[in-house]
């Protein structure tokens, strides 16, 4: 195996510990985050930092946003289904829920859609 064949693995298994580690423990943060505040709040706080630093990045790295009356029509629809449907549904649900089923629940999402591809709507 080369030097860069090795580096490549490194870095490979690198992003998926980074993936498991902040992506995992995103539902303890939720879990201990609704014993103080509500979901909805927590939700829109965490959907309001993401866009704030996303549009600074944008402005930094010298992007620019631009959207048709329609792109920005479903943009705004997606963004408060992620919010309201994904976000704050499991935030709620982690008031009664333990934060590692509801990882589990949420991991196996992709295997769900898949089935229901496969066998439901062929």
């Amino acid at each position: 195996m080369t030097e860069q064949e090795r580096k490549h693995q490194f870095l490979i298994a690198l992003n998926f510990g980074l993936v498991y580690l902040l992506w995992g423990s995103t539902y303890l943060a939720i879990r201990i985050v609704v014993e103080h505040i509500p979901p909805a709040m927590m939700g829109a706080t965490r959907f309001l930092i993401g866009g704030a630093v996303m549009l600074a990045w944008c402005l930094v790295s010298g992007r620019a946003i631009k959207l048709s009356a329609l792109d920005f029509r479903r943009v705004a629809i997606i963004g408060v289904l992620l919010l309201v449907g994904g976000n704050v549904g499991v935030a709620w649900a982690e008031k009664t829920v333990p934060s590692g089923l509801t990882a589990l629940i949420v991991a196996i999402v992709p295997i769900w859609v898949a089935v229901i591809e496969t066998f439901i709507l062929k």
